[in-house]
């Protein structure tokens, strides 16, 4: 009895201790570096983590491939991924033969090919049963050191969910939850306040507001207008602490690189301004609710600059979150 007794606890405490082990190997413990892999053709989307649109592909007789480094948009606990796709024209049916894959994906940061899975959504243009996106990955429990399925795994992966787009007939917006907690830090805007709902407002809320949030970008446009850009830096801190933490930057060297643009920008003659003004912008607000910004049409970043004798072009994407009635620039 006493030897089946010490078998038993030996068994329980080398169970144990390779279970930590696994644990201290997943990437998510380790400096992760999360990344959005995102394949389409034909069809119009917006691709969405936590509530904020990471990529948006507005050409639907497009086809594209790209990878997209995601650490400073990533909760440490749970998250949420979400495909809005849309028709050719509201009202119409999609391309059967259109298709998105997202894949969220997450490798060591010392070892960024050592690639690892974790969840994707796959639409089709061709509905099976009313559903466009049967054959995405599975649900469940996964190990976060080689995306495995496990009933004791560490991550979980939530069903696929479907919501109809309101305001845009025939849109579809596909989502999962996953649970995967990491070393990422939480960032402020995951808590920072919500956006007034806009079409609440009067007339007169509605435009206060905007120019309230148009007084900080002509703060940067004026700095670039006038060579001043480096009394604006420090609107960029949030921005710019918050991307070295997520890719595990030496702190300062998010500033510097902004820094160094808006300098070169601001002595360029070949590059002018495009006037900026309150009829020139109107409010994009994240998913999330939580962020916003100004752009134009087309929604291109309300500060952008033009060659004046060739193509092209420099543009400042700036998103802003809301904390009591302060506009803070976080990314």
């Amino acid at each position: 009895m006493r030897l089946l007794r010490i078998i038993f606890i030996f068994f329980m405490f080398t169970n144990n201790t390779s279970q930590a082990k696994d644990i201290n190997m997943s990437p998510l413990n380790n400096s992760p570096y999360f990344t959005l892999k995102v394949e389409s053709f034909g069809v119009s989307f917006f691709t969405n983590i936590n509530g904020v649109t990471i990529y948006k592909e507005l050409d639907n007789n497009g086809q594209i491939s790209t990878t997209i480094p995601i650490n400073n948009y990533m909760s440490p606990e749970k998250n949420f991924l979400e495909i809005e796709a849309l028709p050719p024209e509201a009202g119409s049916k999609f391309n059967p033969n259109s298709h998105i894959l997202i894949s969220l994906q997450v490798a060591p940061n010392d070892n960024k090919d050592k690639i690892i899975t974790l969840t994707s959504i796959i639409f089709s243009g061709n509905a099976t049963n009313g559903k466009h996106a049967e054959k995405s990955s599975s649900s469940g429990n996964f190990r976060s050191t080689d995306g495995q399925p496990d009933k004791d795994g560490d991550i979980i992966i939530g069903q696929i969910s479907y919501k109809k787009i309101n305001e845009y007939e025939g849109g579809v917006a596909i989502s999962r939850e996953l649970s995967a907690p990491s070393t990422i830090p939480k960032w402020e805007f995951l808590n920072s306040d919500e956006i007034p709902n806009l079409e609440s407002l009067s007339d007169n809320e509605y435009y206060s507001l905007l120019d309230s949030l148009l007084e900080e970008y002509l703060k940067i446009q004026n700095a670039i207008k006038n060579k001043s850009t480096s009394q604006v830096i420090n609107l960029f801190k949030e921005r710019n602490i918050e991307t070295d933490k997520a890719f595990y930057l030496t702190p300062g060297t998010t500033e510097a690189k902004i820094s160094k643009s808006l300098s070169d920008v601001e002595n360029d003659n070949d590059l002018g301004l495009i006037e900026l003004k309150r009829d020139s912008v109107d409010f994009t607000v994240e998913p999330n609710n939580r962020l916003i910004s100004l752009t134009r049409t087309g929604l291109t970043p309300a500060i952008s600059l033009d060659f004046k004798n060739g193509y092209g072009s420099q543009r400042y994407n700036l998103i802003f979150r809301r904390e009591g009635n302060n506009w803070i620039l976080t990314r």
